[in-house]
């Protein structure tokens, strides 16, 4: 007999309507998140080694959510529900295997963004003579498409990025003082 303790159905979908809060948990889930879309389980997760992220992640589903936390340290955060999986399968285009392949049927904005950065971005500093002379920022993604899309919504919006290309996976970098400036205030 099947243990069920830990598998609640949620017949609700926590992303609609789509809200600043509710986008920036989709692009968290875009760089960090696993969806499974089969006959006999359906859910969505997010993964972090943050547990405070995973707690707002937890509290925005709801709590027939289930958190747990690996030997790894790595938190996963899994909702179970076949309405809110179908829905991003059917209505957003996520695949199941979305490393190599993402591309959402839904327009970046700042909020999703900001959600994607926190899962797969980053901040670095270079230090020469003891200051800190340059900063860049970096998203990171397997998607070619989805690259492009990042990197098209950036040049819409005055952001000059440079891409590098690293195996199967691409860095979106940005630098310089005023472009940074600028995507601190947005993100």
């Amino acid at each position: 007999m099947k243990d069920t303790t830990n598998y609640v159905k949620n017949k609700t979908n926590p992303f609609i309507p789509l809200n600043p809060e509710s986008k920036y948990w989709l692009g968290y889930i875009f760089a960090d998140g696993h969806i499974i879309y089969s006959k006999r389980h359906y859910s969505v997760s997010l993964f972090s080694v943050n547990q405070d992220i995973m707690n707002k992640f937890r509290n925005f589903v709801g709590n027939k959510a289930h958190m747990y936390i690996r030997p790894t340290g790595i938190i996963q955060v899994c909702y179970n529900s076949k309405p809110t999986t179908e829905w991003f399968v059917n209505t957003l285009g996520i695949p199941v295997r979305k490393a190599l392949t993402l591309n959402p049927n839904i327009p970046i904005d700042w909020d999703i963004l900001h959600g994607y950065f926190d899962g797969d971005g980053s901040i670095r500093a270079d230090k020469s003579k003891g200051k800190y002379n340059r900063y860049e920022m970096k998203f990171t993604t397997g998607s070619e498409i989805w690259k492009n899309r990042i990197v098209k919504f950036l040049s819409d919006n005055g952001i000059i990025a440079h891409v590098n290309t690293k195996g199967n996976a691409y860095d979106i970098n940005i630098s310089g003082k005023v472009q940074l400036k600028y995507m601190w205030e947005n993100l």
